[in-house]
């Protein structure tokens, strides 16, 4: 651990601020991402190198970076200091967390071999896996618009966190030690395989990034062809209901007949058309005359009626707009006479349309008589007496002669439209959000119509990709669009799936290659080893004549040249089958006090078989091998995890 001055955690505490906030302009500015999270990487690198004491700068610096961040982002002062506590907190977290899993797992640092380098790696991912999701949720509850739900922005911004530590940790580490000389082997095995991990992730984000991209584009495309095709559509419907109201302006008394066949052609072209009705003002004066005029065509039961099929006869008041003539007949005529000026829905669209002189649209209602079971919507278009257009309110309500209605079915007109062409896999649901209160009014979906009433709306609107608001006729309209399941997934695009498969090979080709560089290297310095070993007991054994002097001369040599940790050189006691140690060195322990080797022809022990066969005797894996179970305790302890038995032959 690096012991760091007041002044430099002070600085250190500046300087991560300063990067916290240039590091969220991306956020602030276009919403966007930072590809990379410099700052976290800079916090888990001091943690690594001065441990717990470098906690509170690290505090201190993600207090007053992000506390200016929220402040950029117009937080009120109170959300502001919890938000920025929160995330000083999770900063302080992370840094803690990758030291203690570094400290406890990885070893002694820089790690000088590519397995350790990757567990090291792969533990400050882990420690870089909480802070982006507790930021996450802080920020949305602090009511900051995020680009999608909090637990996917911060998947999203786990990466960013990660390519910041992999870049960064290494290098700070590396260069403080290099700062305080500390000997090193492999210095730069780490740096520059994190590095190669970082432009990874660097990379994989930016394919995925144009990826996100083109299929957003994509999708706004499609969605722009529907939106466009519904619009068609809705084009026509206002036509048609512009060319009834023209023909009744025109004419100013219209009959039954004339009515129906002109309207009829209107039906056939327009198959979202449930009906076309005229609704004539009738005041309380005119109604008596107004009703025997209409029972003298053909109609003796017609009747200024209450809202219903065959309703009753309606109550006085000043104005009545019953519906007069409606096609088609047949179907419709149990609500002939019906007053569409009491049923509120009705009502306040009809009263909207007489004074604005536009076409009026009523909420979802549901017709007296049909036989569909989806919501309708109800057009109206006012009529007035011939003459120059009303200007003024008053005058359009003194005016106005009648509406004519159209009863459209939004389910039946959305598929309509989109019959024509081949659309894409969008699920389409419309909602009335005019009164605030999302009401169903079609549902698209799987290249059909299906019921709104049973649709999780909830669950729909988190899963839309695109929702539009549009004015239409006086009311709000929602068109939700939704990929549907064999809409193209841009996880699944061949050229992502592509460049993503390259990157990760390009990585895994330079780990293979310097996995076998290493494995090359260990073999050099381990015959390298041998060698000088061999050398330094020959130019002892030359030197020396006395056994003992030369046994422990020799176990020296096989610790201090041979890098063994603990060697020694036990002979046969006369008169007994025991071996007994007669030199060692290295760390021992009691380890050779409590060693009792029999040279019976039954043991399994591998020393004992070395010397009674004549041949070198190995054991690779001490915490497994049974022929030492009774020495393992106290080898594993002792850090042993090898062993090798030579005998040596006197005279051949």
């Amino acid at each position: 651990m690096v012991q760091l001055r007041q002044r430099i955690l002070v600085a250190f505490g500046l300087g991560y601020a300063a990067l916290i906030w240039l590091g969220a302009q991306p956020v602030i500015t276009t919403r966007g991402l930072p590809l990379i999270w410099l700052a976290a990487g800079v916090a888990l690198g001091g943690a690594l190198l001065a441990g717990n004491r470098i906690l509170p700068a690290i505090f201190a610096g993600a207090l007053v970076g992000y506390g200016a961040v929220f402040w950029q982002l117009g937080l009120p002062l109170a959300r502001l200091l919890l938000a920025a506590v929160i995330f000083a907190g999770a900063a302080v977290g992370q840094a803690w967390l990758g030291y203690f899993l570094v400290d406890r797992l990885g070893g002694a640092l820089p790690p000088a071999s590519l397995p350790r380098v990757l567990l090291v790696c792969g533990l400050l991912a882990l420690a870089a896996l909480p802070a982006p999701f507790v930021g996450a949720a802080t920020m949305a509850a602090a009511g900051v618009r995020l680009a999608a739900d909090w637990p996917l922005v911060g998947w999203q911004w786990w990466p960013n966190f990660l390519a910041g530590v992999w870049l960064v940790t290494p290098w700070l580490v590396v260069g403080a030690f290099y700062w305080h000389r500390r000997p090193m082997r492999e210095p730069f095995l780490w740096p520059v395989s994190s590095l190669l991990l970082a432009l990874l992730l660097f990379s994989l984000q930016l394919v995925w990034r144009d990826a996100q991209q083109r299929y957003a584009e994509r999708l706004q495309a499609d969605t722009n062809e529907i939106m466009s095709l519904i619009d068609d559509r809705m084009t026509r419907y206002e036509q048609g209901i512009q060319s009834i109201g023209a023909f009744f302006l025109a004419s100013q008394q219209v009959e039954q007949h004339e009515f129906s066949v002109f309207v009829r052609t209107i039906l056939n072209q327009l198959p979202a058309l449930q009906s076309v009705g005229w609704a004539q003002r009738v005041t309380q004066a005119e109604r008596v005359a107004f009703e025997r005029q209409m029972q003298e065509t053909g109609l003796p039961d017609f009747r200024v009626r209450e809202p219903g099929v065959y309703g009753s006869p309606a109550g006085p008041r000043p104005d009545y707009y019953p519906l007069t003539y409606v096609e088609p007949f047949a179907e419709r005529r149990p609500v002939l006479g019906m007053d569409m000026a009491v049923e509120p829905v009705r009502r306040d669209a009809l009263a909207q349309a007489r004074d604005s002189g536009q076409i009026v649209m009523t909420g979802p209602i549901f017709p007296y008589v049909s036989t569909v079971q989806t919501p309708s919507v109800l057009l109206l278009a006012p009529v007035y007496t011939a003459g120059p257009p009303p200007q003024a309110v008053a005058e359009r309500q003194r005016r106005i002669t009648g509406m004519v209605m159209f009863l459209v079915l939004p389910a039946e007109l959305i598929e309509q439209a989109l019959r024509p062409v081949i659309p894409p896999d969008l699920d389409v649901l419309l909602l009335d959000v005019t009164d605030g209160t999302p009401q169903p009014l079609a549902l698209y979906a799987s290249g059909a119509v299906q019921s709104p009433e049973q649709l999780d709306l909830a669950v729909f609107m988190r899963d839309a990709a695109i929702v539009i608001e549009q004015q239409r006729y006086g009311r709000v309209w929602q068109f939700a669009l939704r990929p549907g399941a064999t809409y193209p997934n841009f996880w699944l695009n061949g050229d992502v799936v592509s460049r993503t498969i390259i990157a990760i090979a390009s990585v895994i080709v330079f780990f293979a290659f310097i996995g076998q560089r290493q494995q090359h290297d260990a073999r050099q310095r381990r015959l390298t080893r041998t060698y000088a070993l061999l050398s330094a007991i020959n130019q002892m054994i030359i030197r020396e004549r006395e056994p003992q002097r030369i046994f422990q001369a020799v176990c020296r040599i096989a610790v201090e040249v041979g890098g063994f940790r603990m060697a020694w050189i036990g002979q046969r006691q006369a008169g007994s089958d025991q071996l007994a140690p007669v030199a060692f060195a290295g760390e021992a322990g009691d380890y050779l006090e409590r060693l009792q080797i029999s040279l019976s022809e039954d043991t399994t022990c591998p020393t004992a078989q070395a010397l009674r066969s004549g041949q070198a005797m190995i054991v690779n894996n001490l915490a497994t091998d049974e022929r030492v179970a009774l020495w393992r305790e106290a080898a594993l302890r002792l850090g042993y995890r090898a062993s090798a038995s030579f005998p040596l032959l006197v005279d051949g």
